[in-house]
């Protein structure tokens, strides 16, 4: 159930989020802007419930018991709420008032928990269970309806020109993301058929690991993602330093968190599943290697977006399924789950790669500038010293060697410029710096 939840919300999204947000900084006027995030709540709640519908009519043929039938109903109805949430979200993410945005979640999360507390205690049903769903979806939506500016949203009025337009801006990007999740599953796929379950159980845990780590830049490139917009409609030079800052942030995080799981990669699959999947650890050393290109594809498919070429995300992610299709069964037959998790790196890189040709296609202007690189490698070079350090447990010596490639940085002004002013305002809370 919980996972044809999901497929409603993949199918109901589709690319509106990201193309509204796009569309609402670059909107001439405040009416522009309320017609369009009316348009977006317009669009899902016309598209939601009639996703929801098939999936109840697929439960019903499919024979479920009438407990998971009532209950996808409920996800159905909760999606709708979420939805509409989303739309409501939109004028915040584009006035940066993350904290508003942050405060729905919260609210959110809470009701869910709340909620799945009394109905264990009280031994409610299945239904009941999801219902709660429903319940801390109607409270984000009524947090974000105070929250959002007066005047910013109204009521939705079809409008066939204006959705048309939207629909087809956001058809490439929801094709692209599907595609993208799809590559990922066929790994597993590929695994189960080709090595059998106790490799596929130990690339599950690994790739679950990933999964958790691979949300991250979505809110660093989510924060800078107005600010691109704005720049690609004034000035493109500007675009280009938002960008090469927002890249030089991702790669910080993802070499941190690389350098983690590289020196104790045991350590945090056993805290995350147990000691019975410690024979992951060397899985996940390997698909560690994968963040670093899933952090930096994340900054190049959205440039794609805001320059208006979302539908290149149909090469680059029709590229890594192809590549995944034709060499990851034979890493997976040669290796088992470490081929699997060398697949995922590779593909991953792969994305990084082709989305940053076709944004350099699109316009050179926009070609990073990698000379930061070299005072990564100087960062990386540090924290490998660290790792020479005998008689220490493996957690402490990949805290140090993290800690390491972050004060090399400092040391070199090679800290991005948020990270810099973020570490500065810690010390000055604590009273090192005044």
């Amino acid at each position: 159930m919980i996972a044809l939840g999901a497929i409603t919300t993949g199918l109901t999204d589709a690319g509106l989020t990201l193309i509204g947000q796009r569309e609402y900084v670059a909107a001439p006027d405040p009416l522009a802007r309320r017609a369009l995030a009316s348009d977006i709540i317009g669009i899902r709640l016309c598209l939601t419930p009639v996703v929801a519908a098939l999936l109840v009519l697929f439960c019903v043929v499919a024979g479920y018991p009438s407990s998971v039938v009532l209950g996808t109903g409920i996800l159905g109805l909760s999606v709708v709420v979420a939805n509409v949430t989303l739309g409501l979200t939109i004028p915040m993410a584009a006035e940066l008032r993350f904290g508003a945005i942050t405060l729905v979640e919260v609210v959110r999360q809470v009701a869910i928990v709340a909620g799945n507390v009394v109905v264990v205690v009280v031994a409610g049903s299945l239904p009941e269970l999801f219902g709660i769903q429903l319940a801390a979806a109607a409270c984000g939506c009524a947090v974000a309806a105070t929250a959002v500016a007066r005047g910013a949203v109204g009521l939705p009025v079809p409008n066939r020109e204006r959705w048309s337009s939207l629909l087809r801006e956001a058809a490439p990007m929801g094709l692209a993301l599907v595609l993208g999740a799809l590559y990922l599953r066929v790994l597993l796929v590929l695994t189960s058929l080709v090595a059998g379950p106790m490799q596929t159980g130990l690339f599950a845990a690994s790739n679950r690991v990933i999964e958790v780590l691979v949300g991250i830049p979505a809110f660093v490139v989510g924060a800078a993602f107005p600010l691109m917009v704005r720049a690609s409609v004034d000035d493109i030079g500007r675009l280009r330093g938002v960008l090469q800052t927002t890249l030089e942030t991702t790669w910080f995080l993802a070499s941190g968190l690389v350098i983690l799981l590289l020196v104790a990669p045991g350590s945090v699959v056993e805290m995350l599943g147990g000691h019975a999947y410690a024979p992951a650890a060397g899985v996940l050393r390997l698909q560690a290697l994968s963040l670093l290109g899933s952090y930096v594809s994340v900054v190049w498919t959205t440039a794609l977006v805001v320059i208006r070429r979302q539908a290149s995300l149909l090469v680059v992610n029709g590229a890594a399924l192809v590549a995944v299709l034709a060499g990851g069964g034979a890493l997976i037959a040669l290796s088992g789950a470490r081929g699997a998790a060398l697949a995922s790196a590779v593909g991953e890189f792969l994305i990084a790669v082709v989305a940053q040709w076709m944004l350099t296609r699109a316009n050179r202007v926009l070609r990073p500038n990698p000379r930061f690189l070299a005072k990564n490698a100087l960062g990386w070079l540090g924290a490998g010293l660290i790792t020479l350090v005998p008689g220490l447990p493996a957690p402490v010596v990949a805290v140090m060697a993290s800690i390491t490639y972050g004060g090399v940085l400092a040391l070199t002004r090679g800290l991005p410029a948020p990270v810099e002013g973020a570490v500065a305002i810690v010390l000055r809370n604590v009273g090192v710096l005044s």
